[in-house]
């Protein structure tokens, strides 16, 4: 280290005080300096462990036609709708299937109060034994809902969030940006907060895409997922 990283050093061990700062030091002292005085002191850097995004990677949401899930590669989880008008009779023999052949099955509702409320997409996952509950973030509304019945993986449109729910999905909250370029939506920038992407793959009056079509537009990398299964025409490519 340099001679002035000693001189650095001592400063702060009297302190750090501005007006009694050594006049011969650079104005912004490199990250290494700090990294090396920690050291010196006797005081071990633990890296913090990167976020599990496991949860929210690889995700299609289902609604009719659960089945269809069946595929896709076992890598994607298949989120099966809590919503009454998708409870079949058959629903726990195609969970049973999904799982024998090695998806994750999460449960999902849109957490709407003119929807499918959040506490029954949290019974709904209980219930049926399902791995997890993905609520719906479309809204701050839905937000709260889910968050309050234990939602840790959310989709939706960060864009509509409050500022302490988008710091949520930087610490606590996995979260799927959808990205409807069906619908004729300008793709979400990239950050920390969002975990994956959730694609629109259903016919529009705009446009009816598949999984390829995003991925030769750049709109589609490793954990995004989608919505939704049955109408996917190329689920290989998932």
């Amino acid at each position: 280290m340099p001679p002035a990283f000693w001189i650095w050093a001592a400063w702060r061990d009297k302190g750090g005080i501005p007006a009694t700062r050594p006049a011969n030091l650079p104005d912004r002292i490199p990250a290494s300096w700090w990294v090396r005085y920690l050291i010196h002191k006797g005081i071990k850097i633990i890296p913090k462990p990167p976020r599990n995004l496991g949860p929210a990677q690889y995700v299609w949401f289902a609604a009719q036609e659960p089945e269809q899930g069946l595929r896709f590669p076992t890598k994607c989880a298949i989120a099966i709708s809590a919503d009454m008008a998708y409870r079949y009779d058959n629903l726990r023999e195609i969970i049973d299937a999904l799982r024998f052949k090695g998806h994750r099955v999460p449960g999902w509702c849109d957490c709407r109060p003119d929807g499918t409320l959040a506490t029954t997409g949290a019974l709904f996952v209980k219930s049926f034994q399902l791995d997890y509950f993905i609520g719906q973030a479309e809204t701050a509304d839905q937000f709260d809902a889910g968050y309050a019945w234990g939602a840790r993986v959310m989709v939706g449109n960060m864009s509509e969030l409050r500022s302490d729910q988008m710091e949520k999905c930087s610490t606590e909250v996995l979260f799927i940006q959808e990205d409807y370029w069906n619908e004729g939506w300008a793709r979400y920038p990239k950050s920390d907060a969002i975990a994956a992407y959730c694609i629109g793959i259903y016919a529009t009056a705009l446009w009816d895409p598949n999984i390829s079509s995003y991925k030769a537009a750049g709109r589609f990398e490793p954990g995004d997922g989608g919505y939704h299964v049955a109408a996917c025409t190329d689920p290989e490519n998932a």
